[in-house]
Formats: structure tokens, C-alpha cells, sequence
């Protein structure tokens, strides 16, 4: 690769600086990374799971003050997670070796790597502190991460004025003045990412003072997200856990109680479906509120975009024009809203699977359950089925936005009949995945951790390895892109968010087909989605069989189908 490059001997020095500068940047991206991922999985569980334990009770009853208990937890699982942020600094400071690094820059990232460390496990413990469940806990926390890594960066590029003319609004409320660009900005100071990239830009040279700028921002930031945080897990750790432990029971009123269908043939069906429902919360409700808001806002400020603002006439004079326009935007936001609630539908049934069986056993409920005349696989049945129809909502959602997209035409129903098997198959299998996560795991916690690291490969955190492994070590020798390409296409058709919103389509065409068109792949690009859902299915058939057999050794069964008649010996001396 060098020779072809052109380097006969000595590498220039500018190309060593090049490559510890790109290796860095990576390296400091795939930290941060792994710490984002790792940490709400990690500590969110705490405190909601000494709940479901109800060993909770046990730790208030001591000496131990509520700083006492938040700050242990804190601690113990914050230096856990430090030694990912000290494993990777040595390699940052041998970059330096090859020049282009500044140490201050090094030292930097490392420090930021910890500030998010401690800012998102309090973030975390609040939630732990606040939710009953370890299972809410974790999925409310990385909710919020993305939902923060994304408000985040819209708002400071809206505030900007790089999407909306003149973006910059001063607001006088008399005693004070309040510039809406720089509370955008303060807010997404938070998001190393973009803090990075507005500070220096990326791959550029940084000073002393744009690293001081960058560091102070982010500790500014997560320095006050940190506080708050803490300050409402001491203050109501133990109010919240004494009302949820002892509160008054809550019972399901007689009107929905009288809607549920008679207990049947399966009752685990019937239990996981209809029985096992609770209260919605806060926190569930503003999490539905928040997505039926960002759902519904894209088609509203569309059309006043297209047809209302005076300012978007000039380019569109005529209303045809401004109607295709807008039915071009609709086919996107189609596309997206089913790619992204699609995404939320894999993790909410693989964070329910993960409770399917450790979640019984957390509440002794298990050995009632394994006592029942039923055969492993009414019971594995039932409890996937209940998997698959937890997320209720988030399918009535999706079905609404196909309901708008088919009546605007921006879609056909062919391809949302396609749509809705897609998603169907891939819930199916990532309910596996939570099954068996729940039937390998001793604890909800810890399957509900092996579920979301499942899930967060499994649905696209794959490409991360394949930028580290392939993508960088191939750029780095100076190797030809086009190698994997076909690769590429078939790990494509095999992503299930952009799978699933990329078929509800507009036109089957070119333009529809997107990356899965082009002459170079010779067929392989269009039956890449076809592969990739084969191979979904077939996932699916095995995550369950695995998942059959490990229930029929839980139940202490013989075989997947037979319910374990009572064959002791006869006593001594009978017959």
C-alpha cells in the first residue's frame, strides 16, 4: 500500500501526523461511545433493582443516610466505569510519538470522557431512585441520552439560522434580554460531538485556548446536570421507595377490568397481555407525549413551511410546486417516523423479554408459574406473544403515520403491507433475544443489560465494529473503498431500523430503492433487503428453539412438550 502510495522508504512526517490525528479523533470517538452506552445499563439498575429485591427496605433501615447510599452506589459503579476511560488513555499518549497531538488535547478528552462518566450515572440514579423497576430505569435513561443528543443538536442548528433565515431571536422581556441562540448553544454544550465540532471543526488543529473553551462548556454543563441529580436522588430516595413499597394499592378500575376478554385456554397469554399491565406513570406519559408531539409537529410546521410562509413563495411560486414539495417531505418523514419508532419497538420488546422470566423470579412468582399444568411451550409462548403486543402504542402510532401517509399517496399499500411484516419479524426475533437474555440471566437487572447490548448491536451497533475493524484499517493502508461495497449493501439489508423505513416507499423505482440500486453490485443490491430479512426469520426459528430448550431445564421438564407427570417410584413393598 505505501509503494503505491508512492513512499519509497521514510514516511513523511505530515502523513504520521495525518494518521495519529485521524486514530486519535476515532479513538476518543469510540470511548466516549462505549462510556455512553455502557453507563445508564450499568447504573440505572441500582437502586430499582434492590427495589424488586426488596432489599431496599433492609438498607433504609440502617445508620446509612440518603447521601450516604447514593454517593456509595455512585462511587462503586462511577470507578468501575473510570477504567475504560484509563485503559484507552495510554494509547492517546503514545499517538503523541508521531506528532500533531497536543497533550492538553489528550488530557482533555480524557477528562471529558470522565465528566460523562459521572454525569450520566447521576442521571441514571435519579431515574433509579425515581422508577420502580430496573427495567424502566434503563430504558427511561438511554431514552433521554437520545433524546438529549438529538433535541440538542436540532435546536443549536435552528437557533443558527443554518435551517431558518435570520434563526437569531433576541427576546426583551424588559428587566432582561434573552438570546435564543445562545440558550440553544448552552444547551447542546452537553454533546461533546457537537461541542467539538463548532469549537475547532473536525480534523483541524486545535490551541490551548479552543481546548479550555471546549473542556469548560462540557464541565460547565454536565458540572449542573450532575448536581441536580443528585440532589433529587438524596431528597427523595427514600419518600419515593417507602410510597412504592407501602402505598396504597392501585387496582385496575371495574370498567377496564370488564373489558378484558375471559381467561381461555392460555392463560399465560392471558396474563402476560391483559394481566400484567400497570400503571403508565409520569414518566410513561410524557414519554408518549413526546413522541405523539414530534410525530405530529413535522406534517403541521411542513405545511406552514409550504404553505403559509411568504418567505418560501419566492422559490415556489406556484402551489403545484409547493404541494410536491411537501408530499416529498411527507415520503421522508414517513420513512424516518417508521425507521425510528421501529427502533424504539426492538428495544421495548427485548427490554420486556428481559423480564419475562427473571422479572418472576425476582417476585417468586416463578415456582407458582413452573407449578401449573403447562408445557414449556405454552409458556414460552405466551410470553413472547406478550413481548411482541407490550408495544401497543408505539404500533398504533406507526399505523398512524401510514394512515397519513397513504392518504396523502406518498406511500404505496403494497409496501406498507411489507412494512408491517418487517416489523413484525423483527419484533418476533428481538423478543427472543430478551427471552433468552431473561432465561440465562439470575436477575432482571443484569438480563435487561444483556438485552439492550443485544439489541444495540444487533439493530446497528454492528456498523461501529465494522468502522473500526474494516472501514478505518482499510483507509489507513490506503486501500480501494469499492472492496466493500457489496459487504456493505448486504449488512445494509440486514439492519432493521433502516430496513423498515426504508420500505414504505414512494415509487418502486430508482430513487425507492436508495443504496440498494446501482449496476456495480450486479443483482446483489436489490435482494440485499430480501437476504437480510431471510435472515431474520431464520434468527428468529433459532433464538426460539434455543429459548425452548432453556425453558423446558428452568421448568425441570423432560422435553419442550410435556408437562412432567409425576413418575417416583412406587414405595417399597407396593404391588
Amino acid at each position: 500500500a505505501m509503494a503505491r502510495a508512492g513512499y519509497r522508504g521514510r514516511i513523511p512526517a505530515d502523513e504520521l501526523r495525518k494518521f495519529a490525528t485521524l486514530y486519535f479523533e476515532v479513538v476518543a470517538v469510540v470511548q466516549l461511545v462505549v462510556l455512553v452506552l455502557l453507563t445508564p445499563g450499568y447504573v440505572a439498575g441500582t437502586i430499582a433493582n434492590e427495589k424488586e429485591r426488596q432489599t431496599l427496605e433492609f438498607l433504609l433501615a440502617t445508620d446509612l443516610r440518603n447521601r450516604e447510599i447514593v454517593f456509595g452506589k455512585l462511587a462503586a459503579r462511577a470507578i468501575t466505569l473510570g477504567m475504560y476511560v484509563l485503559a484507552g488513555l495510554p494509547v492517546l499518549a503514545l499517538l503523541q510519538l508521531f506528532g500533531g497531538i497536543d497533550p492538553d488535547l489528550a488530557l482533555a478528552s480524557a477528562a471529558a470522557a470522565v465528566l460523562t462518566v459521572i454525569g450520566l450515572s447521576a442521571v441514571s440514579l435519579a431515574f433509579s431512585a425515581a422508577l420502580k423497576k430496573s427495567r424502566d430505569a434503563i430504558a427511561v435513561t438511554y431514552l433521554m441520552v437520545v433524546g438529549y443528543l438529538a433535541v440538542s443538536v436540532t435546536l443549536a442548528v435552528v437557533a443558527s439560522g443554518l435551517l431558518v433565515p435570520n434563526g437569531r431571536h433576541l427576546t426583551d422581556f424588559g428587566l432582561f434580554v434573552v438570546d435564543w441562540q445562545a440558550v440553544a448553544e448552552w444547551f447542546a454544550s452537553g454533546n461533546a460531538g457537537y461541542v467539538y465540532v463548532t469549537e475547532t471543526g473536525w480534523g483541524q488543529s486545535v490551541d490551548g485556548d479552543a481546548i479550555a473553551r471546549m473542556l469548560g462548556r462540557y464541565a460547565a454543563f454536565w458540572g449542573l446536570v450532575t448536581g441536580l441529580a443528585l440532589l433529587y436522588a438524596v431528597t427523595r430516595l427514600r419518600v419515593v421507595a417507602l410510597r412504592q413499597s407501602y402505598g396504597a394499592p392501585r387496582t385496575a378500575p371495574a370498567r377496564i377490568a370488564a373489558r378484558r376478554p375471559s381467561l381461555g385456554t392460555m392463560p399465560v397469554l392471558w396474563r402476560e397481555v391483559f394481566g400484567s399491565g400497570g400503571r403508565v406513570g409520569v414518566m410513561g406519559w410524557l414519554f408518549r407525549t413526546v413522541v405523539v408531539g414530534l410525530t405530529v409537529a413535522v406534517p403541521v410546521v411542513g405545511a406552514y413551511v409550504c404553505f403559509f410562509d411568504t418567505s418560501n413563495r419566492r422559490g415556489n411560486p406556484t402551489f403545484a410546486s409547493r404541494w410536491e414539495d411537501y408530499i416529498d417531505g411527507m415520503s421522508v418523514w414517513v420513512r424516518v417516523c417508521t425507521g425510528v419508532l421501529t427502533t424504539v419497538i426492538l428495544f421495548g420488546v427485548a427490554l420486556r423479554g428481559a423480564a419475562a422470566v427473571a422479572g418472576e423470579r425476582d417476585k417468586d412468582t416463578w415456582l407458582s408459574l413452573i407449578s401449573a399444568p403447562l408445557t414449556p411451550a405454552e409458556v414460552l409462548f405466551g410470553k413472547w406473544l406478550g413481548c411482541v403486543l407490550s408495544m401497543r402504542f408505539a404500533y398504533a402510532v406507526l399505523l398512524g403515520v401510514w394512515a397519513v401517509g397513504l392518504g396523502l399517496q406518498v406511500v404505496q399499500f403494497g409496501m406498507l403491507l411489507l412494512a408491517a411484516g418487517l416489523v413484525f419479524v423483527y419484533a418476533s426475533a428481538f423478543s427472543c433475544v430478551g427471552i433468552v437474555c431473561s432465561l440465562s440471566a439470575k436477575t432482571t437487572l443484569g438480563a435487561s443489560v444483556r438485552a439492550f447490548a443485544a439489541t444495540a448491536f444487533l439493530a446497528g451497533g454492528f456498523w461501529l465494529l465494522v468502522l473500526v475493524c474494516c472501514v478505518l484499517p482499510v483507509g489507513i493502508v490506503g486501500g480501494r473503498g469499492r472492496s466493500l461495497e457489496t459487504p456493505a449493501v448486504l449488512l445494509l439489508g440486514g439492519t432493521p431500523p433502516f430496513i423498515a423505513g426504508w420500505a414504505p416507499m414512494r415509487e418502486l423505482d430508482r430513487a425507492g430503492l436508495g443504496p440498494f440500486y446501482s449496476d456495480e453490485f450486479r443483482g446483489v443490491g436489490p435482494m440485499a433487503p430480501v437476504l437480510g430479512t431471510a435472515f431474520w426469520v431464520a434468527a428468529t426459528v433459532v433464538l426460539a428453539s434455543i429459548a425452548l430448550q432453556m425453558m423446558a431445564r428452568a421448568m425441570n421438564r423432560r422435553g419442550p412438550d410435556e408437562s412432567a407427570p409425576d413418575e417416583r417410584p412406587p414405595p417399597r413393598g407396593a404391588g
